[in-house]
């Protein structure tokens, strides 16, 4: 109780500090009463030098003077305590007099307390989140803490001296910073947290934190053989709509402060200034090392993957630096990961896949090579992703399904959730390279299933219309209705959830005239895409380089090129290609230019100049064996492969062309496997069965033709009318007339 003879703090002798309180419960205790509880105005007397409580008003209110840094290091936000009073009982006029103090010194140093508290409170809540990760609660900080801070964030920002939250709020009400019904539910809001923390403590008899919203067990006195430790008290809240009450409140409110990147960068950059002034040593402080972390992410939000990538390394580097190099550390996985995600993005698969290995490693480290973890889970996924996207088709198909089995044993075998949603549609699209449509469709069903069981099966969402257009890619292959049927689907669902002037539902129009080419539907493709970049252009810019609006101009080349109009196709192809550069830039090795590049080059090999058709394509396959790797096998350098073997055909070098379309057929087989049937290895065999014919060996050509022919029908079906079986039993014709072969096949 602060006496004396019971605890000195003034003293030396440690024998005149030994009285240890073990009654009182600890959430009434006062200073002295029990270890660690001795609470200052400067912070606790274990950290701090002691200090008394009892002040008078001048010198109460001069603690404010001092550097507001004093209060931060231990974020105990006691400045913003020492702001907020109330009369209970005394002299009214000492209150007046610390009050009157108050208003002068925030006069003074007002401006930068306010500037300071507040970006440390959203530096606060950005680095400790407010989203429930479990059942066990700490209502202290994931409740109690987050709508204070809150109001008293808006407040500082909204140049209004907040004293309690109420007044704050009422303050706040009357300046018309938000209206009548937000004002509402911040009320219910700050109301919900301060009940629970007051209940908990009360169930927990003191300040034990700990909430859950689980029912309680019943449990027997005394310890089982099986229990090792104490159970802890918890208080079970009875009526959860009050949490969800809370959270539904909450959650928005985190997004909506934290959501302006172009903002929280500028807080970023001031709370670094902030850090240095805290900390002599900052190049290896983890909090700084953090704040790069948060810089990184907002650059990334706003699509500048350069500068993300910046920060992301200067944090990895602060965070080795800190807990050792070769150390297993949350921090040090959350930046390779971070590393990893730009680097996708950029198109560098190679690096990406690099740092997600690494991510990969010290989950395993931390949690077990063989256990199932979240964390364990998403880099498995995202290691399984750059697989698939450096080609590595089948060993991509491995280990996604590794991620699929750990996430489906965390949630629940027969659990609706979005990790395992998103597993099965990545999957169903590794399967769908690999020519395997059944089996792609299979997976993007369930996926499909599991977003509306998610969101709702009348619902219209982002997830379930990006599924429902990879169902019209599968479809496509066997059944052109249902693809264009699930195509329209995924379009007006993209207007439903946005509006028609969306990137999504320009992508939704560019899927829908993909289907539409495919089926030869020339005309209505070209109209897709030309409402796909309209409403890009509408969003981005009549002149604005942007790589969705390079992707529609790609497309109008393809188009018209099948149409013939090979001329027409080498100008939009050439205006992506120039697009493409200017967005990755005009030396990046990226995969958008080297597609261009092959297309160009496509377009030249009709129009007969088959020399610079070549140029075009020992330019994509730089650019390709560039990212994937000089001795990678990957369907795009299988590609460019039988592209030049086209050129060569056509320049009536049958040899080198015959050399072309084998390499690149030997590819196709590596990534798609040997037995697979898949539309290209049927293109491929095809050519090679026509340049083997010019060469004259016809015993070959046929033998090509044949095994074109199988797979187009296992692909199509055996009775099919599809116009590349008819095309290839022509073929098949004229070699067998060659040969002088006659009767049925």
């Amino acid at each position: 109780m602060g006496i004396t003879s019971l605890n000195d703090f003034y003293s030396d002798d440690p024998l005149d500090n030994w009285f240890y309180d073990s009654v009182t419960p600890r959430g009434l205790s006062f200073d002295g009463s029990m270890p660690k509880a001795s609470k200052t105005p400067l912070g606790r007397s274990s950290t701090e030098l002691a200090s008394d409580l009892i002040r008078t008003s001048r010198n109460m209110a001069g603690i404010l003077e001092k550097d507001i840094t004093v209060y931060l290091k231990e974020g105990y936000h006691l400045a913003g305590v020492l702001r907020n009073v109330c009369f209970i009982a005394g002299e009214q006029s000492l209150l007046g007099d610390y009050a009157d103090i108050l208003v002068d010194t925030m006069k003074v140093y007002g401006a930068e307390i306010a500037h300071r508290l507040a970006k440390e409170m959203i530096f606060h809540n950005w680095t400790q989140g407010q989203l429930p990760t479990g059942t066990l609660l700490d209502v202290k900080k994931e409740i109690y803490r987050f709508p204070s801070l809150a109001v008293d964030c808006l407040a500082l920002c909204s140049g209004i001296t907040p004293t309690t939250v109420w007044k704050a709020l009422k303050a706040m009400d009357r300046k018309g910073i938000f209206i009548a019904e937000n004002a509402h539910h911040l009320k219910v809001l700050v109301s919900i947290s301060a009940e629970l923390r007051m209940r908990t403590y009360i169930a927990n008899g003191g300040q034990k934190e700990n909430l859950s919203a689980l029912s309680a067990l019943k449990i027997s006195p005394g310890k089982s053989i099986y229990q090792t430790s104490d159970f802890q008290k918890v208080f079970y809240i009875s009526d959860v709509k009050q949490l969800f009450r809370y959270y539904f409140t909450a959650i928005p409110l985190e997004k909506l402060m934290s959501g302006n990147y172009r903002k929280s960068i500028d807080y970023h950059e001031e709370a670094l200034k902030m850090l240095q002034t805290l900390y002599t040593s900052i190049t290896e402080h983890p909090m700084y090392a953090c704040l790069l972390q948060k810089l990184g992410c907002a650059w990334y939000e706003l699509a500048d993957y350069h500068k993300a990538i910046s920060y992301f390394e200067r944090a990895l580097s602060m965070f080795t630096n800190v807990y050792g190099h070769n150390t297993a550390h949350p921090d040090i996985a959350r930046a390779l990961s971070a590393l990893g995600l730009a680097c996708k993005m950029l198109g560098d698969h190679t690096k990406a896949l690099d740092y997600f290995q690494q991510t990969l490693t010290i989950h395993r480290t931390l949690y077990g090579v063989s256990t199932a973890h979240v964390e364990t889970a998403s880099a498995l996924h995202n290691v399984g992703l750059c697989l698939y996207y450096k080609g590595d088709l089948k060993k991509s198909v491995m280990i996604l399904e590794q991620a699929l089995q750990m996430r489906k044993k965390l949630y629940g075998q027969r659990t609706a959730h979005k990790d395992i949603a998103i597993s099965l549609e990545v999957l169903g699209g590794a399967w769908h390279e690999l020519g395997d449509p059944k089996k792609a469709i299979g997976y993007r069903d369930m996926a499909l299933m599991m977003y509306r069981a998610i969101y709702g099966e009348t619902e219209a969402h982002p997830d379930i219309a990006s599924t429902l257009g990879s169902l019209a890619a599968s479809w496509n292959y066997s059944d052109k209705n249902k693809a264009i049927s699930y195509a329209q689907q995924a379009l007006e669902m993209r207007k439903t959830v946005g509006n028609d002037t969306h990137d999504d539902t320009a992508n939704a129009f560019n899927n829908l005239g993909s289907v539409w080419w495919k089926l030869g539907e020339h005309k209505k493709a070209i109209s897709c895409y030309q409402e796909a970049r309209h409403i890009l252009r509408s969003i981005h810019g009549k002149r604005a380089a942007h790589p969705r609006i390079a992707v529609c101009l790609n497309n109008f080349g393809t188009v018209y090129g099948e149409m013939g109009l090979h001329e027409k196709a080498i100008i939009y192809c050439d205006q992506a290609l120039r697009m493409y550069k200017t967005v990755h830039g005009p030396s990046t090795d990226h995969a958008d230019i080297a597609q261009c590049l092959n297309n160009v080059g496509a377009g030249f090999n009709e129009l007969g100049d088959h020399r610079k058709a070549f140029e075009y394509f020992e330019q994509a396959l730089g650019i390709y064996k560039s990212i994937f790797g000089p001795a990678a096998s990957h369907p795009k350098i299988a590609e460019t492969m039988n592209n030049q073997g086209y050129a060569w055909h056509i320049l009536g070098d049958y040899r080198k062309a015959i050399n072309y379309y084998s390499r690149g057929l030997e590819m196709y087989k590596v990534v798609y496997g040997g037995a697979t049937a898949h539309p290209d290895i049927a293109v491929c065999l095809g050519n090679l069965g026509t340049a083997c014919m010019s060469l004259g060996d016809y015993r070959k050509a046929l033998d090509c033709y044949n095994q074109s022919l199988q797979v187009l029908r296992t692909i199509y079906g055996p009775n099919s009318a599809h116009p590349f079986i008819a095309a290839t039993l022509s073929l098949i014709g004229l070699v067998r007339d060659k040969l002088g072969i006659t009767g049925k096949p």
